[in-house]
């Protein structure tokens, strides 16, 4: 395996913001971008395209002629940093941990900010197509991250990846609505026959803070049903839900 240089995209990079073809650091006097951890998700995107656009804190592993590394970062205003046995094969691997964010309300609720942001915004680079989706049977997850730019403008911030059904995101939008929440923005995407969506909403009442536990039960109740809705619906038959009290002949 090749040992990669890292460097770190400063907020005063000319490749903040750009694309690599545009960057100029695609391939550049012997050394070649091969590798980009996102700083946003700690997600590693291997073998970067031409228009992979990088953003500040973005963490770059080159290869090639290392006697003029330390004159390349200053020319594009890129920080050096240590790669750590990082190779062409390897990387820093953050997989597990996002996976895991949102499949238990503990994840939601005892998680770090920062971890649960992580994970809102890897499900948005998918959605936008800037990160790859694994395939394969995976659980639902439900991701509910907080963003407050001041005490009176906070943003809830929820991720959502299950299994697609007709009429799920109205669904969503409605429990969201239940529960206090109404959407500023939303970004949805299925991929194979799985619904990718994220959200941005805020209060009704600016007054009050919505609870996270009851959002996070509503949705997950909604969301583990979509099997069973999507065969019912597809059949034409009229689901009624309806819980059995002891009294009940039917016990």
């Amino acid at each position: 395996d090749e040992l990669l240089l890292g460097a770190r995209v400063t907020q005063w990079s000319p490749a903040a913001g750009r694309t690599v073809r545009r960057s100029g650091l695609g391939n550049s006097g012997g050394i070649y971008l091969v590798n980009v951890r996102r700083a946003a998700t700690g997600n590693v995107q291997y073998g970067v395209s031409k228009d992979f656009v990088l953003s500040v804190g973005d963490e770059l592993y080159f290869t090639g002629d290392i006697s003029g590394f330390s004159d390349f970062c200053e020319k594009h205003a890129l920080e050096i940093i240590a790669a750590e046995g990082v190779t062409c094969d390897t990387a820093p691997s953050y997989h597990d941990a996002r996976n895991d964010v949102g499949t238990t309300l503990e994840s939601i609720t005892q998680g770090d900010a920062a971890v649960l942001l992580q994970a809102f915004n890897l499900l948005s680079d998918q959605i936008a197509g800037r990160e790859p989706v694994e395939s394969g049977l995976k659980p639902t997850r439900v991701i509910i991250a907080g963003e407050a730019s001041s005490e009176e403008d906070r943003a809830e911030l929820i991720a959502i990846d299950c299994p697609d059904r007709s009429g799920l995101l109205m669904d969503i939008t409605q429990t969201l609505f239940q529960h206090g929440l109404k959407m500023r923005t939303s970004e949805a995407q299925v991929i194979d026959e799985r619904s990718l969506s994220v959200w941005r909403c805020e209060a009704i009442d600016p007054s009050t803070v919505p609870d996270r536990e009851e959002v996070w039960s509503a949705l997950s109740e909604l969301l583990h049903l979509s099997k069973e809705v999507a065969v019912t619906r597809k059949s034409g038959i009229r689901v009624v839900r309806a819980t059995v009290p002891r009294s009940s002949d039917l016990i």
